[in-house]
């Protein structure tokens, strides 16, 4: 074996040198330049992001944010005020059986709220009457029970809060059509409730017309607490009249009694003539005692 020279050794030393630094240099030295390079970049985007006119700009646009919130709150709370009852007005955390008698008493003074604003329109109601005479419209009587009052006439807790929910089903007023398009409309502004009408039409002859409709009214309790229920979810109820007659509401009970004074019937007022107005209002029946 021939010897090799000291030479040859220097120039191997050199190549492999050579080779380790390429390799060191394509596997850790690149992308940490890259790397660099790209994070010099962002920096240099988020100088110009943060910079004072931004910054400026982005303030402007929060503060105008909060502005529209603050509007929208207002507008909210004016419509609040209008459609929903104050807190107190019907207390649920009664005495069961004193619950039952407030429920009575309450229900007498929506139904004289409903009847009063139809009266300040000018029209007169021609049905719905009832066996002893009474003029409409009427409000399903609530039963002397306080579980099914709460369950199924303030459907709690099948809604997340205590709610009545009436189909009133038809109305028939008489007037002129000025009159009675204008009661229509007027549902669509009666404080503490929310009114929807559906299903207008008016027929008759020169000034003393006939218009027919169908009324829904929900009323709202105002309270944070209820005292009464049966739990387990409730039940959605069957809030059509025959559901609240019959007491077939959810799950075989409406929280409706029959009421004094008789069946209630519907008259007359067929539709031959279509008229406008009167689109869904708001009404959250306000729950208040009489004589507050």
């Amino acid at each position: 074996m021939s010897r090799v020279s000291a030479y040859v050794w220097i120039v191997c030393g050199i190549v492999l040198m050579g080779v380790t630094w390429a390799g060191f240099w394509w596997l850790k030295i690149g992308p940490e330049r890259e790397e660099v390079s790209a994070y010099r970049e962002v920096n240099a985007k988020l100088d110009t992001i943060i910079a004072e006119p931004s910054r400026e700009q982005a303030r402007d646009r929060v503060a105008k944010a909060l502005e529209a919130v603050n509007a929208a709150q207002i507008d909210w709370k004016r419509i609040a005020e209008t459609k929903t009852p104050s807190r107190g007005r019907f207390n649920l955390l009664d005495h069961r059986w004193q619950l039952t008698v407030n429920a009575r008493e309450w229900h007498s003074g929506v139904e004289a709220d409903l009847k009063r604003w139809i009266a300040r329109s000018g029209v007169r109601v021609l049905s719905p009457t009832n066996e002893a005479g009474e003029i409409g419209p009427f409000v399903p009587y609530p039963t002397d029970s306080a579980n099914e009052l709460i369950e199924f006439y303030f459907n709690y807790p099948a809604l997340p809060y205590p709610v009545a929910i009436w189909d009133l089903g038809t109305i028939t007023v008489e007037g002129t059509y000025g009159q009675i398009v204008r009661h229509v409309r007027s549902w669509n502004d009666i404080p503490g409730y929310i009114a929807s009408v559906r299903g207008l039409s008016i027929t008759g002859t020169n000034n003393r017309l006939r218009g027919t409709y169908n009324l829904v009214v929900v009323a709202y309790v105002n309270t944070d607490t209820v005292a009464g229920g049966t739990g387990d979810g409730g039940r959605v109820p069957d809030i059509s009249p025959r559901g609240q007659q019959q007491g077939t509401g959810g799950s075989g009970a409406s929280g409706t009694a029959p009421r004094p004074g008789g069946q209630t019937r519907t008259g007359g007022g067929a539709g031959g003539f279509s008229g406008g107005g009167g689109g869904g209002g708001n009404s959250t029946a306000e729950a208040r005692m009489p004589g507050q």
